[in-house]
């Protein structure tokens, strides 16, 4: 497909990415890229790079043991815990503890 590699790319950076830096190694404007992810997932920017933060956070607590720290670093964050709770409605912990 034609943005595989592009969405692709935002999967595996989604920690480090941003915006300006994925339009300037695809060669789209920010906006272009903003309009592809809209078409493409029907959610803008933002809201892709959260889900798929949170999603990697969620998989990180059920199969890991990483304290809560160390998962906010890998999903990009400084602190996990409050976006984890805004997006699951509950705390890292207890996701952790009905998860396992």
């Amino acid at each position: 497909r034609k943005f595989s590699s592009l969405f692709q790319y935002i999967q595996d950076h989604a920690a480090t990415t941003s915006l300006p830096e994925i339009a300037a190694r695809f060669h789209y404007s920010e906006r272009q890229i903003s309009r592809i992810v809209k078409m493409c997932t029907g959610m803008n920017y933002a809201h892709l790079i959260t889900k798929l933060r949170m999603e990697k956070a969620a998989l990180l607590l059920k199969q890991s043991s990483l304290t809560m720290d160390e998962i906010a670093a890998a999903v990009g964050y400084s602190g996990v815990s409050r976006a984890f709770e805004q997006y699951y409605s509950c705390s890292p912990g207890s996701y952790r503890k009905t998860n396992l």
